[in-house]
Formats: structure tokens, sequence, C-alpha cells
């Protein structure tokens, strides 16, 4: 699909909705030719998809719509007490709505997106009590569990996930069927998972986002009424202001955190009653902290237009393997085990979550797996193959194509230290004002200053502070690298919750 639309909308309870006439005049479609711009249905998405084409359609719904009733029965579409566990219900709740859209929607288009595999359907925990059972109910939790937060961190990681499969160049969000947290929630969980995705995109400069909502459908009214459907924002996430936005939530973030709480599971759980889900999370938390401190340096270099340590840390990440792709897998994982230990209490009619996503540490994971896509795509572009950087070091002229690809705030500053390096240390009349060890074919091989090193300094200096770099004249260029076991040291430091 790559370069196409995806529409994305949260659910509420689709039984209760009726045929309305859907007004798309005032979209950027220009109308439908086939109805003068008036479609009749019963969800705006038959409207949207005649405007935008879209070649992925995705919708969210959450659990609670399990004990929805369809109109004039009182009996709930699923009876919880014989589904047989959480995982199933979430299966079942999926299939009914598969069977609505086919028998009840009258809606053909989207008949047809789900034949032809094009709609994804997905099912969330929801919150409050529906038909005498109530959901979200979390035991024994040890700090504070927001469930209104972990629906954001859910449907941010999905919307991810779906992001990185179809690679649209445009996201339609669709607002109109959300009840209550939903529209809200939504909003900032796709923020949320965009800025990942265009950081991490291959050449995607920038994706368009358009939020949309139509009149409210009352029971009372007159079924020639028409509906009018309204954009209430459009927007471009390009990717400057999506590394840039993404590095200082993260650096705002790890600074707040002491010890290194910002290390904690992304799942938080009850381990009296689970300690064997806390078993099966650990390996899953182990590489997620891993991509987690990576991503943090990576961010540090980002912000502060640090390119040789940027490439540094790539070529780094590119031997440990880390990727997007695993990242989110292993978050998708996550929401696999949170449904697996999630229990179904038929004495109390409670549905009772005992792994929950903290939203935080949730975010600090996205956003910190776009970076690390975001510095490998930077390496990959300037220095394609596998070479060993520590080893061998950086041409000057790819460091300063580099920061052109990093921090907006400290690029001029990165720029202007590259530029005295070339004054200082090419010319052979002003070489030994050149600030670093610096020999012609060969390494000076100098013992590392971290010792001495002041941070205030590595940051005005784009990292290439005069103790921890040196330099090697080879085909009439310079070449910079880190000396002898200052990047491991200097590492460190980048990923500090004090940098």
């Amino acid at each position: 699909m790559a370069g196409g639309t995806l529409i994305a909308a949260p659910w509420g309870n689709p039984y209760q909705w009726r045929e309305a006439q859907y007004d798309t005049s005032y979209l950027d479609c220009g109308g439908g030719s086939d109805h003068g711009g008036v479609f009749r249905s019963t969800t705006v998405l038959d409207a949207l998809i005649a405007c935008y084409k879209p070649e992925k359609i995705l919708i969210v719904l959450a659990d609670t719509v399990s004990q929805a009733r369809k109109k004039n029965t009182e009996t709930p579409i699923i009876n919880i007490d014989k589904v047989g566990g959480y995982t199933s219900l979430i299966s079942s709740v999926r299939d009914r709505i598969v069977e609505w859209i086919r028998s009840e929607s009258k809606s053909t288009q989207l008949d047809k997106y789900v034949s032809s595999g094009q709609l994804d359907i997905e099912i969330v925990p929801g919150i409050g009590v529906f038909n005498g059972w109530r959901f979200g109910v979390v035991k024994q939790v040890k700090r504070q569990f927001n469930p209104m937060e972990s629906y954001i961190a859910e449907v941010a990681i999905l919307i991810l996930s779906k992001l990185l499969e179809a690679k649209p160049d445009r996201v339609i969000i669709d607002l109109s069927h959300g009840i209550n947290y939903m529209p809200a929630s939504f909003y900032q969980a796709v923020k949320i998972a965009t800025q990942a995705y265009i950081a991490a995109g291959p050449e995607r400069k920038q994706i368009e986002l358009t939020y949309i909502n139509s009149e409210p459908v009352t029971p009372s009214e007159s079924s020639r009424d028409v509906h009018r459907i309204y954009i209430v924002e459009k927007a471009g996430i390009d990717v400057d202001s999506a590394i840039e936005q993404m590095s200082l939530w993260i650096n705002t973030y790890v600074k707040k955190q002491t010890k290194g709480n910002y290390r904690q599971a992304n799942i938080s759980l009850d381990r009296k009653e689970l300690a064997d889900a806390h078993k099966e999370t650990g390996k899953i938390h182990g590489e997620i902290n891993k991509q987690i401190e990576y991503g943090i340096a990576a961010s540090r270099a980002i912000v502060y237009a640090m390119p040789l340590a940027l490439l540094t840390l790539a070529g780094e990440i590119e031997e440990k393997n880390l990727e997007m792709r695993t990242a989110i897998a292993n978050l998708m994982k996550l929401l696999e085990l949170r449904n697996r230990y999630t229990e179904i209490d038929g004495r109390s009619r409670q549905i009772k979550p005992y792994l929950f996503l903290n939203i935080e540490n949730t975010i600090l994971a996205i956003y910190t797996a776009g970076l690390i896509e975001y510095a490998r795509k930077i390496k990959r572009a300037l220095i394609p193959d596998r070479s060993d950087i520590k080893d061998q070091g950086i041409e000057i002229t790819i460091l300063e194509k580099a920061v052109d690809s990093l921090g907006i705030i400290y690029r001029e500053i990165g720029l202007n230290e590259i530029n005295n390096i070339k004054k200082r240390c090419l010319n052979p009349k002003n070489i030994e004002n050149c600030i670093f060890p610096i020999y012609i074919g060969i390494w000076p091989e100098e013992k590392c200053n971290i010792g001495s090193l002041d941070i205030r300094n590595l940051k005005a200096h784009a990292g290439l502070e005069k103790n921890i770099v040196e330099a090697s004249i080879r085909r009439d260029s310079i070449y910079l690298r880190y000396r002898k076991d200052c990047w491991e040291e200097l590492l460190k430091k980048l990923q500090e919750n004090t940098f």
C-alpha cells in the first residue's frame, strides 16, 4: 500500500446506530459524484470510503461492546458466563462486529473491505459497568492504574503496528462514532504513533493527519435530515518536528526519574497472584529496556546535534540487531499477555486485568524505538556498509551531512563545529592549531580522557569535545573517531538521566 491512505476510527456501540444521510461536501474530496455528496448509511465510514478511497481501515472497539443489546432486545450480544475466558471473549466480540457489518450495517463498502482483508478490527479493554458486569477492575496493584491512560497506550501500539504494515502518507481519523473517553484518547494515541512512524519511515518527509467528526444522529429526527461531516483538524507531521518532539519528551521524562525508574516494565502486574506472568514478561522487558537505553542515547545525540555520537551509536545498534519492528513485536506480545492474564470473575461479575500498560513507559518504548530506527536510517543513507565506525572513523563531510538530519535547535552549533575543524585541521599551515591529536594516514592512539569531560562542553561542541576525539588525515580529508575506550564511557553518559 505504501503511499496510500489509512482510515482509523474508534467505535462505541454500533447496535444502537440508525441509518442516516451524511454530506461529504465539507470534506476535501469534493463530494461523491454518484450521490451528489450525500450518502445514506449507518456509519460515517461509508461516506469516507467514497471520499478518500483508503487502502486500509482500522476500527477499534472496547470489550464493553460485548454487553451491547440489539435494538428491541434485552439480551447482550455475548453471554460472558459462557465464553470460556477473556481471550475467547475478545475473539467473540470481533466475530460479532464482522457479523454486524455484513448483516446489519447495510454497507456494501465495509463488507468488501472485510472480505478483502483491508479492514482490521481490534478490541481493547474498556471501562465501566455494563449489564451488571464491571470492566477494567484492578486488584491489589502497587501503584495507581489509570485505565483511560492504558487505553491510549494500547491504541497507540495498535495504530503504530498498522502504520508500519500499511506505510500510508495520509491518515484519516474518524471520531464520529467514539463515545465518552474514546475520541480524546484516540486523538492522543494517533499523535504518539505517527511521530514514531514518520521518524522510522525510509524516505518519507511528512505524513498528513486529518481528524473528522460528523453532526450527531438523534433518535427523534427525520430520516430525511442530512448530517454534515466536518474536518476538525488537518495537520502535517514532518520528520524534523517529530524527532525534536520525541527527543525532548524523552529527555524531560528521563530527567524526572531517579534511580533508573524509567527502566521499569511497561506492564505493571499483581505479582502475588501472577508470578508466572512475571516470568513470561521478564525476557520481553529485558529486550524493551535494552532498546530504551539505546533510544535514550539517540535522543541526546539528536537533540544536541552530535553527528559522530549518533553514527557511532547507529553502528552499535546495527551490531546488536535493534530495530523498530522487533520493538513493536515485543509490545504486541505484551498486549497478548495482557489478554491472557485478564480474569473473568463470574461470581463478582468483574473483568479483572492483572497486567496493564503504563502510559509513560509505553510512550518511552515507542519513541525510543522510533529514534533507534531513525539513527539506523541516517547511517544507512551515509554509510551503507557495516564498516567498523569505532575503528575506521568517519569522514568529516559525512558528519556534516548527518548534522542536517539532527536537532533543529543545536544544528547550527554542530555545523559551526565541523567548519572550525575543517579550517584548523585541514590547512597544512595551521595544522598545529588543530584541536585534536592528528596524524597523517594513522591514528594518534591517544588515551581516553573521559574523566575530565564536562557535559556542558560536550553539548557546546556537538559531541566533538577535544578530550575524547582523535583525527587522522587520509585522502586529503579528515576522519574522526572517539578515542579508545572513550565511546563506552560516553555512551554511559548519554544514557544517564542527569545528562
